[in-house]
């Protein structure tokens, strides 16, 4: 439990918050802060006690499966118990061919059915403790022939309630269950009729997966809401939207004025309230090393964005090799990662987390409780509670918002008082003062344009790291992102992208590279421009500009015109050369 900066309060059994009065939308963040600082044991028991007393809560059966996950099992609760105790969960049948029944034998006065609870108290308790699987018991007495039972297994009742919660989610919760179970043939031989739901059910998903992409291109849909869709936060949203390398993430208006007025914005502010989102985008551009400790600014975050990052922790700490299917361009692919694979992104991510959570003041809040509470709780759905106290936080005097998510951007702009900038908008404005330089932003822009950060603002400098990051491969991220933004750049008013390839040009024959590399990147530029004999003179008299340019360096102005001729007589062989 983090309190401010890296102090920390040690969780006991005392001072962990009462089951009853837990709010549900903590309780698997409560148990992975358990397993976080080490206290699985501890993390199990209460997450047993959450479910049993939120039994009818799908966050209550979700943290009670966390406690339970891979790497997460503490090794001293065993899976199978000799004879039965305290805490035994009895499987048992009246008869071979008669149904099995549970029975978990828990030290109360108000047995849940269920839970499948015996008071320890009770004659069947009783006649049950010491007793090994085999061996008989009395269900039920009678005057004509008592009822018997016959014990087939015996299992720690955090193991019966882990299988329980497992099979059963589906059941209890339908569509928000977080397992689907299928039931294949017990023959032991797979058959296309067995596995074909499952095929049908990771179609079905990434068509869902399709169609909240869609709406959250199209329609005004928080980052929060669309991760929330997939059982994330923000900062999952934006880790799949950039994963993606086509669907853009919706950081900024494209405009230079409201890019400028961010950057005039900051010059009047001393703290920055770090969101979710560019949280995200910092782990994305790695950079946090150069930015968080920037002289002249103080970054904090809200509490309940230091809550996720814990659950982020906690996530990571329970990753492991694993095999995951998906549907894309109409064929299932099955993408395995492996323990080494694992392990090397849980380091890097810890070691993240730990320089943010050392370098980030967490800050509270008290103000989102004077909203309306029918606001309070719509701005909660909207962004999230971590979005909307940072928005609030960004609201006093000398603060402002540090977002990429647009929407919240604004809506914290226009109702909540606060003023708002991006990650762009931070670069340029650290770059503009000195205190960052000019390439690593350069670099960061490069990265946000293959990422598909709209609007990303771009110039040749840009276009020059997007081809040293992808070591000149025209077709490698983000490169290939970059070449595509600039085709856009063609439909500007004015002079902008012949302007643009001029410099890059100049850029490109000023770095030491084999001709053939020189050439196929200029050329790259050179196939973004529409076809017509108006552009063919303009890039002619283009040319002949850029030649100039280079005649101190003969050959390097000759390779620049070889590569232009031989680009022309491929693009236009309609037209004789002057």
């Amino acid at each position: 439990m983090r309190v401010s900066g890296s102090s920390r309060v040690d969780l006991t059994e005392e001072n962990l918050p009462e089951p009853d009065k837990l709010p549900m939308r903590y309780a698997v963040a409560a148990i992975q802060v358990l397993q976080t600082n080490g206290q699985a044991k501890l993390a199990l028991e209460y997450a047993y006690i959450v479910l049993r007393t939120h039994f009818s809560e799908l966050e209550a059966h979700k943290a009670y499966i966390t406690s339970l996950m891979p790497n997460a099992r503490p090794v001293d609760i065993p899976v199978e118990i000799e004879r039965v105790e305290l805490g035994s969960a009895v499987l048992y049948s009246e008869g071979a061919s008669a149904p099995t029944s549970w029975f978990v034998i828990e030290d109360t006065l108000d047995p849940s059915t269920e839970l499948e609870e015996l008071s320890l108290t009770s004659p069947i308790a009783q006649e049950l403790l010491g007793k090994k699987v085999g061996d008989t018991f009395i269900l039920a007495k009678s005057s004509i022939k008592d009822r018997v039972g016959a014990i087939l297994k015996i299992l720690s009742k955090y193991t019966r309630r882990f299988q329980d919660c497992m099979n059963g989610m589906q059941i209890r919760f339908g569509d928000a269950s977080l397992i689907q179970s299928v039931e294949i043939s017990s023959s032991g031989d797979l058959t296309k009729a067995d596995i074909q739901p499952i095929l049908d059910s990771v179609r079905r998903r990434a068509e869902e997966v399709a169609s909240v992409r869609t709406a959250y291109k199209d329609l005004p849909i928080s980052l929060h809401v669309y991760g929330e869709h997939f059982g994330q936060s923000a900062f999952g949203a934006v880790m799949d939207l950039a994963s993606t390398e086509i669907e853009m993430v919706k950081c900024a208006d494209g405009t230079a004025e409201v890019l400028q007025q961010a950057i005039g914005a900051l010059q009047s502010k001393s703290t920055v309230v770090v969101e979710l989102s560019a949280l995200a985008t910092l782990r994305l551009l790695g950079i946090e090393k150069e930015l968080l400790q920037i002289e002249g600014l103080r970054f904090v975050m809200s509490q309940s964005t230091a809550i996720e990052l814990q659950n982020l922790r906690a996530e990571t700490c329970l990753r492991g090799p694993s095999k995951t299917m998906f549907f894309e361009h109409g064929k299932h692919y099955l993408l395995e990662s492996t323990e080494e694979a694992a392990e090397k992104y849980n380091l890097a991510t810890q070691e993240w987390l730990q320089y943010v959570e050392k370098t980030v003041t967490v800050m509270s809040t008290t103000l989102v409780a004077n909203l309306a509470p029918e606001r309070r709780e719509e701005l909660d759905r909207m962004f999230g509670r971590y979005g909307l106290e940072a928005a609030i936080l960004a609201s006093s005097p000398g603060h402002v918002l540090w977002t990429d998510d647009l929407i919240l951007g604004v809506i914290a702009t226009k109702e909540l008082g606060a003023e708002r900038i991006w990650t762009q908008a931070l670069l340029e404005y650290l770059a503009s003062v000195g205190t960052l330089s000019r390439s690593i932003v350069d670099t960061a822009s490069a990265r946000l344009l293959g990422f598909n950060y709209i609007a990303t603002h771009f110039n040749s400098r840009t276009m020059i790291a997007a081809f040293e990051l992808a070591n000149w491969a025209i077709d490698g991220f983000p490169a290939r992102q970059v070449i595509a933004a600039f085709r856009q750049t063609h439909s500007a008013p004015g002079d902008v992208s012949f302007r643009m390839f001029a410099e890059s040009a100049l850029l490109i024959f000023s770095k030491p590279l084999l001709p053939e590399t020189r050439c196929l990147a200029l050329r790259s530029l050179l196939d973004t421009f529409p076809d017509g004999l108006e552009t063919h003179k303009r890039l002619k008299v283009l040319r002949q500009q850029i030649a100039r340019l280079l005649a101190p360096n003969r050959s390097l102005q000759q390779a620049f015109t070889k590569c232009c001729e031989l680009w022309e007589r491929e693009r236009f062989p309609f037209v004789s050369p002057a």
